[in-house]
């Protein structure tokens, strides 16, 4: 089998996954409804206050690959993916596979599990999560093991370890050659994640932590803080935020600023400044905001760094992705 790690602060959201949360979906917790009106929030947006945690972008990813799971060579992968820390982002509960399981690939869930309701805190809807427990495919085997209610394990063996089924899962021999642990650093405060990954001898640990005043992340990679990014309102606008970001590449600080507007469906990024310190490299983002029209909410144009225009969504089913 296979394995992987991808690590980023920030990302799209895959779009084929098993138990896929939709858009702005994440696991339930404690923060303030987004309904809630909060004073000095953007009236725009329901006079809710601009935050990171209720932004679309995923702050927290992680992934493990699977190897191939299938005859013609397709691979998957495992990942984990929140935008804020809640007691479920320590379980297997929202864990998603990028693949539906078929032919050569199976997947056993956990019915001693409970059934969740994953949903944005606050907000209807979502959709209901069934723990995975196993996958087995042609390059290998998953299986996880819950720990407490604060971690749990992934762990990776060999095709040649798994046995056959006993009360609904699989058997393995041997000690496993991968595994991935996750935990809650402080509980029960949940305000940072780590994710542990050990192999051959070696192990890599990950740790994202948030500071809900100050509505800050902070990425460490084996206790070294290599990405920061801040969140602030404009004081005199607080239907924008402006996002400062430090990413530590080739023993430098790269800084980006993201400028965020809110709209009556949500937050988007407007603009975008990389090596603000630096090439100050600008891209402008502009979204259909008539809601008579056929593409509302979706991206209209990209205003590169070179002053190019690329245009978006100009079919009548625009599916185009976020920036």
């Amino acid at each position: 089998m296979q394995f992987f790690t991808t690590l980023v602060m920030e990302a799209l959201i895959l779009g084929v996954i098993v138990c896929a949360a939709p858009t702005g979906a994440t696991s339930a917790g404690n923060e303030r409804s987004p309904q809630f009106a909060e004073r000095g929030g953007c009236r725009v947006w329901g006079g809710r206050r601009l935050r990171s945690t209720n932004s679309g972008v995923m702050a927290v990813q992680f992934t493990l690959g699977l190897g191939r799971i299938s005859a013609d060579g397709q691979k998957g992968h495992i990942s984990l993916a929140e935008k804020v820390i809640t007691a479920n982002s320590y379980t297997p509960d929202v864990l998603a596979l990028s693949f539906f399981p078929k032919g050569q690939t199976e997947l056993i869930r956990d019915p001693a599990r409970p059934q969740r309701v994953i949903a944005d805190p606050g907000e209807k809807g979502g959709y209901t999560s069934q723990s995975i427990r196993q996958v087995k495919g042609p390059e290998g085997f998953m299986d996880i093991v819950v720990l407490n209610e604060w971690e749990y394990e992934i762990r990776f063996y060999h095709p040649d370890q798994v046995g056959s089924r006993r009360n609904g899962f699989y058997r393995v021999a041997g000690e496993p050659f991968s595994v991935t642990l996750i935990r809650n650093p402080n509980p029960p405060k949940t305000d940072s994640i780590e994710i542990t990954t050990t192999k051959a001898g070696t192990a890599e640990k990950n740790e994202w932590k948030y500071d809900e005043q100050s509505d800050t992340w902070v990425y460490f990679l084996d206790g070294v803080e290599t990405t920061k990014k801040q969140s602030e309102i404009n004081a005199t606008d607080p239907c924008e935020r402006i996002e400062t970001r430090f990413d530590l590449e080739g023993g430098r600080w790269l800084k980006t600023i993201k400028t965020f507007r809110g709209f009556p469906w949500g937050q988007e990024i407007v603009q975008k400044i990389e090596d603000a310190d630096g090439q100050a490299r600008v891209t402008k983002y502009k979204y259909f905001d008539d809601p008579n029209g056929p593409h509302y909410t979706f991206l209209k144009t990209t205003i590169h760094p070179d002053g190019t225009i690329e245009r978006h969504n100009r079919s009548p089913d625009p599916f185009d992705k976020r920036p």
